[in-house]
């Protein structure tokens, strides 16, 4: 009896480990450094440059004078708030989402009505 009590508290507590092992999402690696993005605009493509920190899940970045907030994940990472664009002369909320690809990041940016597909490598 004895015997089987502890063989059930064994069997539970690796499931238990097994099942909160499954549930908390996959860390990134670290995307913490300056990066160049590459945006494709209806008038061509426009480099900017993006300082981005990352502590676990939370993920932060500098735009120009910018600050942007969001997460990543192995496979995504989103970032939002309002970036002011000096070639458009205003303000307007920014959502960047993308993904880690190979050497670098790919993905997509909404600013204001603006569909901006974007790549991005590590700053040298």
């Amino acid at each position: 009896m004895k015997f089987r009590l502890i063989r059930a508290a064994a069997l539970l507590s690796a499931a238990l480990v097994m099942a909160l092992s499954a549930a908390q999402p996959l860390l990134a690696a670290d995307l913490s450094g300056k990066w160049i993005f590459s945006f494709s605009t209806p008038e061509g493509v426009v480099d900017g440059t993006l300082v981005l920190a990352q502590d676990g899940e939370k993920l932060t970045a500098k735009f120009d004078e910018s600050n942007l907030e969001g997460s990543a994940t192995d496979e995504r990472f989103t970032l939002e708030g309002d970036y002011f664009a000096p070639n458009a002369g205003y303000s307007a909320a920014l959502t960047i989402s993308g993904k880690p690809d190979g050497e670098g990041l790919s993905g997509e940016a909404t600013w204001d009505v603006y569909d901006l597909p974007f790549e991005a490598k590590r700053a040298d």
